[in-house]
C-alpha cells in the first residue's frame, strides 16, 4: 500500500517536473494555479442595498442578489465606469427587481443581454449609446421605461415593448437610427417627448387604441415614416410631433382629437391631403409649414382659431376652405402660398373674408369642405347640360355638345353595338372646350354632374373614351325629371340603350356584384388585394352577360382572398421571438446543456438546435434543450423554427426565422487538459482500501 502511495507522488512530481521544462515557468505557474487557492482577478462589489456585480476577465458583467439596483446620477458614477469599453455581455440574475439610471450608458462594446422576469423598471439612460446592442428582449414584467433608456442605440432594428409596459419615458428610444420597427402595447396611454425621433429607418408604426397624447417630438426625424393612423383614443398632437417626416405620405386624424401642436407637421413635404375632423379646435403655429406637396386640406367646422405661418410655404394649395367657426387666423399663413387662388368658407360674413381681403386674397363663398362653390352650370341648345364646380377645371370652360344621327351610329355600328347586335337609341358628342382657345378639348380635375333630356326607359349608358371599342357602363345613373342624371370624371360618346329584359338582369346582376366588391374593399387588408378587386369591377362594369358578371366577381374577390392570407401566412412569425440561454466558459470535457425558449411561435412549429447545418434536438413551440456531452473545443450552435416535416421557416422579409446561440468558451488550455487527464486517471484506478 506504501509503495502505491509513493509511486503515485512521483508520478505527480514527476509530471510537474516535466511539464515545467515542456511549457515554462510562467505557464507552470499557471497549472500550479490550478492546485492552489488564488485570489480573482475579476472587478466585483455592490449596486444597491442587496445587490452585487461582477465584472469577468472575458467582459460578462453579472448583477445578483436580490432588490433593486441603485440609480446612478451619470456615467461617471456607476461603479464600472473604468471598465466600460471591456463589457461584451450583461446577465441580470433572478431576484434583481430594477435596472438603475445610467446602469450600462456608453457600453459600446455590449451585444448581448438578458433580463429577467422579476424586472419591473428600466431607468434612464440605462442602454444609452450601447451601440454594438442589435437586439433586446423587454420582459413582461416590466413596467415602465425610463427617460432615453435606449436612446442612440443604433445598431437596434426592431423592438417589441410587452403588454406590461404602461409608461415609456421622454427620449426612450430616440436617435436609434436601425430601427425598422416597433410594437407598442395597449396598456401605453401616451407617446412621450422625443420618443422615437430621429429613427430615420422607422418606416411604419402602429398606434395601438388606448393612447391619449402624442407629446411633442415623438416622432420628429423619422424621415423614412410614411403612413400612421392616430386611433379615436388620442386627444391631442404635441408641437413637432412629426415634424421633418419627410416621406410621409398619408396620415389619419380620428375624430377625438382636440388640438394640433405647433410644428406638429412641419416639413411633411410629401403629404398631399389632409383631413381635420371636427372634433379639433385649434390648429397650432406653423403647424403645416413647409408642406410643399399639400394640394388639399379640410379643416372641421369646430376649429376656432389657427396660428400664425400655420400653412405658410405650402406651395401646392390652390384653395383653402376655413370654415366660418374660425374666430381668429394668425399672421402671414399664406403669404409663400404662390398658387393660392381663393380662400372660402361656407358663409358670407364670416372671419375667413376679412382675413382674406386684408391680405389680398380672393374670397368665395363655397359649398362644402373641399372649397368647391356654388356648382356652376353650362347647358347646350339640345337640353344637355354640365353641372360642375371651379375647382374642376384650372380655365374658364364652354360646353359643346353633338347629337349623333342615325346615319353616324350606323356607320359606327361596330363601335356601338353590344351583344346581341343591339344598337343604342341615342348617342351624344359631349366634350368642354377652353374659352381662350376654342380649339382644346379639356378633361375635368374632378367629377362632373352630366343630365340629357331622355323620355324612354333606360337600360343602360355605355362610354366610349378615346374611341375605345370596350365602354364603361354608369352604372349610378338617375332619371329625374324626364332627365338622365350620372358623373363623370372624363368626357367622350355616351351612348343609351333602351331596356330589355335582358338588359335590365344584367344591370340587376352588375349593380350586385359592384356592391359586394365594395364592401370586400373595405374590408380587404392589402393593397394587392384592393387591386384584384378594383380590376373585377372593371371587368364587371365591361361583362357582357349575367355569366361573366358573376365569374369576373367570384374571380376578383377570390383574389383577394389570396392575396390577404399570403400577407398574413407572410407575417404570422413576426413576433417570434427566440431567447437564447447564456453561458459561461465551460471546462474541458465537461457536459454542457443547450437550451432556448420562444414567444409567439404557432402551433404546429417548433424549435430545433443547430450545430451549423445539423440538426441535433427538437422540442415544441415554447422550448428545446439538447445536452452535448463533453465538450473539447468551442461550440457554435444555432436555434431555428421549423415545420412538422424539418423546414426552417422564414419571416415576412425572406430571413430563416432563427437566432445564433454564438459561441460557447471552451476552457481547453493546457493545465485544464491536465485537469481533466488526472480527473480521468483518478476514475480508472481501482478504489484502494487503506486498514489501519
Amino acid at each position: 500500500m506504501k509503495l502505491s502511495k509513493k509511486l503515485l507522488s512521483l508520478l505527480l512530481c514527476a509530471v510537474m517536473v516535466l511539464g515545467s521544462v515542456a511549457i515554462g515557468g510562467e505557464e507552470f505557474a499557471q497549472m500550479l494555479d490550478v492546485f492552489s487557492v488564488k485570489a480573482s482577478a475579476a472587478s466585483s462589489g455592490t449596486c444597491g442595498d442587496n445587490v452585487r456585480w461582477n465584472l469577468s476577465d472575458d467582459g460578462v458583467l453579472t448583477i445578483s442578489d436580490t432588490g433593486a439596483m441603485k440609480n446612478y446620477y451619470d456615467l461617471s458614477s456607476v461603479p464600472w465606469y473604468s471598465s466600460l469599453s471591456s463589457i461584451k455581455t450583461v446577465v441580470i440574475e433572478n431576484g434583481v427587481t430594477s435596472i438603475g439610471s445610467y446602469a450600462f450608458d456608453y457600453c459600446t462594446g455590449l451585444t448581448s443581454v438578458t433580463i429577467p422576469e422579476c424586472v419591473t423598471s428600466i431607468g434612464g439612460f440605462a442602454f444609452s449609446l450601447c451601440t454594438g446592442l442589435t437586439s433586446i428582449t423587454i420582459p413582461n414584467s416590466v413596467k415602465s421605461i425610463g427617460d432615453d433608456a435606449f436612446s442612440c442605440c443604433t445598431g437596434l432594428t426592431s423592438v417589441t415593448i410587452p403588454d406590461s409596459v404602461i409608461s415609456i419615458g421622454n427620449g426612450a428610444f430616440s436617435d436609434c437610427s436601425g430601427l425598422t420597427s416597433v410594437t407598442i402595447p395597449n396598456s401605453v396611454t401616451s407617446i412621450n417627448a422625443f420618443s422615437f425621433m430621429d429613427c430615420a429607418k422607422l418606416e411604419k408604426i402602429e398606434i395601438p387604441n388606448g393612447v391619449k397624447y402624442i407629446e411633442h417630438d415623438a416622432f420628429s426625424g423619422c424621415i423614412n415614416l410614411k403612413e400612421i393612423d392616430l386611433p379615436a383614443s388620442v386627444k391631442s398632437i404635441g408641437g413637432d410631433a412629426f415634424s421633418a417626416c419627410k416621406n410621409l405620405t398619408r396620415i389619419v386624424i380620428s375624430e377625438g382629437i382636440t388640438s394640433i401642436g405647433g410644428f406638429a407637421f412641419t416639413d411633411c413635404s410629401s403629404l398631399s391631403s389632409i383631413t381635420i375632423p371636427d372634433s379639433v379646435t385649434s390648429i397650432g403655429d406653423y403647424a403645416f409649414y413647409k408642406c410643399t406637396g399639400l394640394t388639399s386640406i379640410t379643416i372641421g367646422n369646430s376649429v376656432t382659431s389657427i396660428g400664425s405661418f400655420a400653412f405658410d410655404y405650402c406651395t401646392g394649395l390652390t384653395s383653402i376652405h376655413i370654415p366660418s367657426s374660425v374666430l381668429s387666423i394668425g399672421q402671414y399663413n399664406f403669404e409663400t402660398c404662390d398658387n393660392l387662388k381663393y380662400i372660402c368658407s361656407d358663409k358670407e360674413i364670416c372671419y375667413a373674408k376679412t382675413y382674406a381681403e386684408e391680405n389680398c386674397i380672393e374670397f368665395r363663398v363655397c359649398s362644402g369642405h373641399d372649397g368647391s362653390e356654388e356648382p356652376i352650370v353650362k347647358t347646350d341648345e339640345t337640353g344637355v347640360s354640365v353641372s360642375y364646380d371651379a375647382a374642376a377645371f384650372d380655365e374658364n370652360v364652354d360646353l359643346f355638345v353633338k347629337k349623333c344621327d342615325t346615319a353616324f351610329i350606323q356607320e359606327n355600328s361596330s363601335t356601338f353595338s353590344l351583344y346581341g347586335g343591339r344598337m343604342p337609341i341615342d348617342v351624344y358628342q359631349i366634350y368642354m372646350r377652353s374659352t381662350n382657345n376654342t380649339s382644346q378639348k379639356v378633361q375635368p380635375k374632378k367629377e362632373v354632374t352630366v343630365t340629357i333630356p331622355f323620355t324612354k326607359t333606360v337600360s343602360l349608358i355605355a362610354h366610349y373614351i378615346n374611341n375605345n371599342p370596350i365602354p364603361e357602363f354608369v352604372n349610378d345613373y338617375k332619371i329625374i325629371n324626364g332627365n338622365i342624371q350620372f358623373n363623370i370624371s372624363s368626357f367622350s360618346y355616351f351612348a343609351i340603350y333602351e331596356a330589355s329584359s335582358a338588359d335590365d338582369e344584367l344591370n340587376n346582376a352588375k349593380a350586385s356584384a359592384i356592391s359586394e366588391l365594395d364592401t370586400a374593399m373595405k374590408n380587404a387588408k392589402t393593397d394587392e388585394a384592393k387591386k384584384a378587386l378594383e380590376n373585377g369591377k372593371t371587368a364587371v362594369n365591361a361583362a357582357a352577360s349575367v355569366e361573366a358578371v358573376n365569374k369576373a366577381k367570384s374571380d376578383a374577390i377570390t383574389a383577394a382572398n389570396n392575396a390577404d392570407k399570403a400577407y398574413a401566412e407572410k407575417k404570422k412569425f413576426d413576433k417570434v421571438n427566440i431567447k437564447i440561454g447564456s453561458h459561461d466558459p465551460i471546462d474541458y470535457r465537461s457536459k454542457v446543456i443547450i437550451t432556448a425558449t420562444a414567444d409567439n411561435v404557432p402551433d404546429g412549429y417548433k424549435l430545433a438546435i443547430y450545430l451549423g447545418s445539423q440538426k441535433v434536438a427538437e422540442g415544441d413551440n415554447k422550448s428545446v434543450s439538447y445536452e452535448y456531452g463533453e465538450l473539447k473545443s468551442d461550440l457554435n450552435y444555432s436555434v431555428k423554427v421549423i415545420d412538422a416535416n424539418g423546414k426552417v421557416q422564414k419571416d415576412s422579409s425572406g430571413n430563416d426565422l432563427s437566432k445564433d446561440g454564438g459561441k460557447i468558451t471552451c476552457k481547453a488550455g493546457f493545465f485544464q487538459k491536465l485537469i481533466a487527464f488526472f480527473r480521468g486517471l483518478f476514475k480508472a484506478l481501482p478504489k484502494i482500501e487503506v486498514k489501519p
